[in-house]
């Protein structure tokens, strides 16, 4: 008999990625039928023709020409400050808009996900996205309290759903004072799906009196005010026509 120490909320806990483990079967079937009749497009790297990992030289030279002490010395807690106003440029161009705008380095993307749930949202409410996701917003959603909803991504012209996005939207809002919206553009994991111009810029409409802000170019975090998306809009446009007449 086995005796945990864990804490009752961590235990029994296991998970089995589907796209690495779809990545360790293509390596298998490869091993025993032949790399030339296995077609491998499971985990996003760029490998070369001779299936080798591939980096890119400028990054490379750069790396290996980095001082020791720059390598293993202790950056702020938050990145480097060149950094960070680099990567806010890099983000927005010269779309940057007005308003308080940070950022802040993370361990990858999964590391944005995770501050972005924590520091957002309360214990129990509920985050969205679509349909087809990255299974670990789900399981980082569940470690932490909260939970996860989706909207149909695609309707039946296989065009983004922006209907499904807001009736969706709508709803959680009649439960909670806020909203977290993940959506993974451009390259959507698992699909590789892309918003168009058009697509978000349904998506800002759709969200258009929020506050808005951009963790990474993986996820897109939105807060919202618990009223109706119609009132808001027809408000919005009730002013656009006065302003106009």
């Amino acid at each position: 008999m086995i005796t945990s120490i864990a804490a009752n909320h961590a235990k029994g806990k296991s998970a089995q990625d589907k796209i690495f483990g779809a990545n360790a079967a293509a390596v298998a079937a490869a091993a025993k039928y032949g790399a030339d009749k296995v077609t491998n497009a499971t985990i996003g790297a760029i490998l070369d023709e001779d299936e080798k990992l591939v980096c890119l030289p400028t990054i490379e030279k750069v790396y290996r020409g980095l001082a020791t002490n720059e390598l293993i010395a202790y950056a702020p807690i938050s990145g480097l400050p060149d950094y960070l106003e680099k990567v806010i440029t890099a983000a927005f161009g010269t779309s940057r808009p007005e308003g308080y705008i940070a950022a802040v380095a993370t361990a990858g993307g999964t590391g944005v996900i995770h501050h972005t749930i924590w520091n957002y949202m309360d214990a129990g409410e509920t985050a969205l996205t679509s349909d087809w996701y990255w299974g670990p917003y789900k399981v980082l959603c569940q470690d932490m309290g909260r939970k996860l909803d989706t909207y149909k991504m695609l309707d039946e012209n296989n065009k983004y759903n922006l209907p499904a996005l807001k009736a969706k939207v709508n709803e959680i809002l009649g439960k909670q004072k806020s909203l977290l919206l993940m959506i993974n553009t451009p390259a959507h994991n698992p699909t590789g799906y892309s918003l168009s111009e058009e697509d978000l810029q349904g998506v800002i409409d759709t969200v258009s009196y929020t506050h808005l802000t951009l963790p990474t170019i993986y996820s897109v975090q939105i807060s919202v005010d618990p009223v109706s998306l119609q009132k808001k809009q027809n408000e919005a446009i009730t002013r656009y026509r006065s302003k106009n007449k």
